[in-house]
């Protein structure tokens, strides 16, 4: 966990991880299930669900997820937010 925010009703957490990353294009995509970004260059493991997973769950209990580039360019991070109880 990167950090943890607490904002307009709202808490949440920030997750970062520095790998290869991916383009913004991929981003509204990625949630699909069994997605993988170019699995053809990048060697991968899993089925692609971990994030349909991550999304679903969170929906469920009345949050949000977003992703985004990271300041130093590498790698991604992923915002979720959930209201507060």
């Amino acid at each position: 966990i990167a950090s943890v925010k607490v904002a307009y009703g709202r808490a949440g957490f920030v997750v970062r991880d520095h790998g290869p990353g991916m383009p913004p294009e991929a981003f509204a995509a990625v949630c699909a299930p069994y997605s993988q970004i170019d699995r053809e260059v990048n060697e991968q493991q899993g089925a692609g669900l971990g994030l349909t997973i991550s999304r679903y769950l969170t929906n469920l209990n009345g949050g949000t997820i977003q992703f985004r580039i990271p300041a130093e360019g590498s790698g991604l991070e992923v915002e979720l937010m959930f209201p507060e109880a």
